[in-house]
């Protein structure tokens, strides 16, 4: 018996198959070849939109003069012995309120009726480009005994509406200094449950809306209020109350950190100073607010 290799015939079907996977396989080289080459290259992709957002506002400017009282105030309303007297003591708890008259006296009515007023110490105020300027006297021959001890002025920026801690967290301001104050603002959007912990929904008893520092000043007020039955002067509500006890510092801590959960959306404002000095006969702060990107 013989055997002998024939030819084998090409059907076109077979034909197809071949050049079908040869195809893809030169493609598949291909692509590998260039993505290699694109890596080695180091190239950067990034990807930029233009939208249209509505204009940044100016942001609120509280500012607290470092003295609480004046001695002319005082003087006049007969305050100024006993006020001198329970601020001169390195411990407030040791003042003998008998050892004084002072009547159904609430600091509540001590603070505003003694305070530095906005019309006697803002001296001009004019606008410059898209900022505040002001030139502002801080009635330093007027200081007397109070809570703070420090000469100037105390600024705070913070949103619109927002409760101001200007004491927390505000900057302090000397006197005779030209300041320039530059802003920075930074808008956060955080998401809702589970993903962070922040609740849109809460609701404040003092305050109409919810932010976490209105949330601290509430929770603030409410442990005071248990703990010694009183309220500080710039506690809510505003219809009664009176100086207030010490408070637990470790108290506070879980205030801010457990009680006080983060806005969803939350504008930061975040401010650097800049200092010179004036004429030392000149007795007046003068700020420079500026920047380019908000509208006033």
């Amino acid at each position: 018996m013989c055997l002998r290799n024939s030819p084998v015939s090409l059907s076109p079907r077979r034909t197809l198959w071949i050049a079908i996977v040869l195809f893809a396989t030169s493609i598949y080289v291909y692509q590998c070849q260039n993505q290699v080459r694109l890596y080695l290259s180091h190239t950067v992709s990034w990807t930029m939109s233009m939208s249209r957002h509505e204009p940044l506002y100016f942001p609120a400017v509280t500012m607290c003069n470092q003295n609480a009282f004046r001695i002319v105030a005082t003087a006049e309303s007969g305050s100024y012995l006993w006020l001198d007297d329970m601020y001169r003591r390195s411990d407030i708890s040791t003042f003998n309120y008998t050892k004084w008259d002072v009547g159904n006296t609430s600091m509540r009515d001590v603070f505003p009726q003694h305070a530095h007023l906005k019309e006697d110490m803002i001296m001009s105020f004019v606008g410059v480009k898209h900022g505040l300027q002001l030139v502002v006297n801080v009635e330093q021959y007027e200081y007397m005994e109070g809570p703070h001890s420090a000469v100037g002025l105390k600024l705070l920026l913070h949103r619109q509406g927002d409760v101001p801690l200007v004491n927390d967290f505000g900057d302090n301001v000397p006197t005779g200094m030209h300041t320039f104050v530059a802003l920075s603002v930074s808008k956060e959007t955080h998401l809702p449950p589970p993903h962070d912990e922040c609740d849109a929904s809460r609701k404040l008893r003092y305050y109409d809306q919810y932010t976490q520092a209105a949330c601290y000043r509430e929770c603030i007020t409410d442990l005071v209020v248990a703990t010694c039955h009183c309220r500080d002067h710039y506690m809510p509500p505003f219809d009664t109350g009176e100086h207030l006890a010490i408070i637990v510092a470790s108290k506070l801590f879980h205030i801010i950190h457990q009680d006080c959960i983060k806005n969803r959306q939350k504008n930061s404002f975040e401010s650097v100073l800049t200092i010179h000095s004036l004429h030392d006969r000149v007795c007046v702060i003068h700020f420079s607010f500026y920047n380019n990107y908000f509208m006033f």
